[in-house]
């Protein structure tokens, strides 16, 4: 097996991105199971499919706090930046985001932020509460709520029952997409 190694240039060459991606994937660890009072981030590399971008996975953490933190220290290491990308901006970016969200406590738009913010780098499809996945009326919750549910449209779905809420909570440690 020919094992290639990529090398790329970053506009801070001080960074040392091994260690901090490597950091960021125990960080943002989809092992972590979506719990009653967690908060969770559902992202995935801002690529083409040919290139490993595009899977969104679901990533959990016990509060709004531990979720803000990882965002803060580690988001911008989780995906291998494109050439020439430069990470102390990002980091900067992160950060205006995380501030401004503290203010207007929004997850929907703290999502949007962060997607400008790391745009060809990183894609955030939903930031939140598992009580807000579980009942929010939002395009990308109901399509969650469907794929669990086992439906094709997404119109007609309804909040979780608190009955299958186990059973929901479950489904949400291991939703994977490929869109």
């Amino acid at each position: 097996m020919n094992d290639a190694i990529l090398i790329r240039p970053y506009a801070s060459p001080d960074e040392d991105f091994d260690s901090r991606h490597q950091a960021s994937m125990e960080v943002f660890s989809t092992e972590q199971a979506a719990e009653p009072e967690g908060w969770g981030i559902c992202l995935g590399g801002d690529a083409t499919a040919q290139i490993g971008g595009q899977m969104m996975v679901f990533n959990w953490f016990e509060s709004r706090g531990t979720l803000l933190s990882a965002i803060s220290e580690h988001l911008v290491y989780t995906f291998l930046p494109p050439q020439g990308y430069d990470l102390s901006a990002a980091r900067r970016r992160v950060a205006s985001a995380v501030a401004a969200f503290t203010a207007h406590s929004d997850p929907k738009r703290l999502a949007e932020d962060l997607c400008n913010a790391l745009r060809s780098h990183v894609r955030i499809d939903w930031i939140g509460p598992v009580s807000l996945m579980m009942t929010s009326d939002d395009d990308f919750a109901r399509r969650v709520r469907a794929d669990f549910l086992d439906l094709q449209d997404t119109a007609g779905v309804e909040a979780i029952d608190p009955a299958q809420e186990s059973e929901f909570r479950d489904f949400l440690s291991s939703w994977i997409s490929g869109t």
